[in-house]
């Protein structure tokens, strides 16, 4: 499909900004640059540029879809910043509709499928009357999740004429804050002291430490990578994503039980609440799953087996001249109704073994 110049224009933009974003994050923020600007500040605003997962993610990974659209979609913003006591307080927003999203570009995908399979029609003719009306809904763009850290264009991806119904049911992105995260910043013997917690919806800690250096921009991927990063990933590649995972089912606390500092602001963690509702989502997940397996495998293999046995009715019947003709076709139906239900309730189960995933995530 031809893309759109201003589309073209806005992915260069995206890579061009992606890239000078890189190499303000690599820059050094030292002491004698605290001189000029609070050091408040420095630290906002650096924090407002990374994005919140592992730093070695570069938009590859073994991570399944619905993790990828969630750190897609995922936004950070200050809540609260006190000078007093050199705190700064992010908010991190996660998308709550990403179903619409899905079902929405679904929509689109089969809509396009059927559009390109009539010819691509542009206008329609009245048989009545012969007037001629333009198609509104053509080739139609799909919804895209889109971050302050991971933007996507916002214009027409593709030259055709979207007006129509359907392309009036493009969603919007909604978030709803799931994590916050603090930091205080002070200045210890000509080092830069960074301590930071992160909270869930439910102020209860996820992580927590507190380290010195001369450079408050190393501390600061420092801290990124342990909140956000999979720690037990040595490689690259793999499920990077997870790390989003362990640090909101309080996964990563084990770390800082055992080796990391408690910030001065920081006085009680308490995770057994948050421990307690992550073990009831996990056996809701195995069930799903096993469910999914059952009907997507058990049940068709036991339906195969029904086909044999009502076969050799049918052959006994036949020679022996006692043929049940409407057993049999019951027998058949049934078997057909088995297959397409379990295939249904297999799909299900599966979407639901990945929505329990993501309330891992989300809790």
């Amino acid at each position: 499909m031809p893309w759109t110049r201003q589309f073209k224009d806005e992915i260069l933009n995206i890579f061009s900004e992606k890239e000078e974003i890189m190499k303000l994050l690599n820059q050094s923020i030292t002491i004698d640059m605290c001189q000029d600007t609070n050091v408040l500040t420095l630290l906002g605003d650096r924090l407002l540029l990374w994005p919140t997962y592992d730093i070695r993610y570069q938009g590859f990974s073994s991570d399944g879809k619905l993790l990828t659209d969630i750190a897609q979609g995922m936004e950070t913003n200050v809540v609260r910043k006190d000078l007093a006591t050199g705190t700064i307080t992010l908010a991190v927003d996660v998308q709550t509709n990403l179903n619409e999203f899905e079902k929405y570009n679904l929509l689109v995908e089969q809509h396009n499928d059927q559009w390109e399979r009539n010819g691509r029609p542009t206008q329609v003719i009245d048989p009545v009357h012969g007037d001629i009306f333009e198609v509104k809904d053509q080739y139609l763009d799909p919804a895209f999740i889109s971050s302050r850290c991971c933007p996507a264009p916002d214009c027409k991806v593709n030259d055709y004429e979207q007006s129509g119904k359907l392309a009036n049911m493009k969603p919007t992105i909604q978030r709803q804050t799931y994590v916050t995260v603090t930091y205080q910043v002070s200045l210890s013997n000509s080092e830069f002291q960074l301590g930071y917690a992160a909270y869930d919806k439910n102020q209860k800690v996820l992580y927590y430490n507190e380290q010195y250096h001369n450079d408050l921009a190393i501390l600061i991927r420092k801290s990124i990578q342990e909140i956000w990063g999979n720690p037990y990933l040595s490689r690259p590649s793999g499920p990077l994503l997870k790390g989003i995972s362990l640090l909101m089912q309080g996964k990563k606390l084990s770390i800082c039980e055992r080796e990391n500092k408690v910030p001065n602001f920081l006085s009680y963690i308490d995770s057994k609440d948050l421990k307690k509702n992550t073990r009831k989502i996990e056996r809701a997940q195995k069930v799903y799953e096993f469910s999914n397996k059952f009907f997507g495998y058990g049940v068709p293999i036991v339906s195969f087996l029904m086909v044999i046995v009502i076969f050799s009715q049918l052959v006994s019947g036949i020679n022996n001249e006692n043929l049940n003709g409407l057993l049999i076709l019951l027998e058949i139906t049934a078997v057909i109704g088995a297959v397409i239900v379990s295939r249904y309730l297999s799909r299900s189960m599966e979407r639901n073994a990945s929505i329990m995933d993501a309330r891992k995530s989300l809790p």
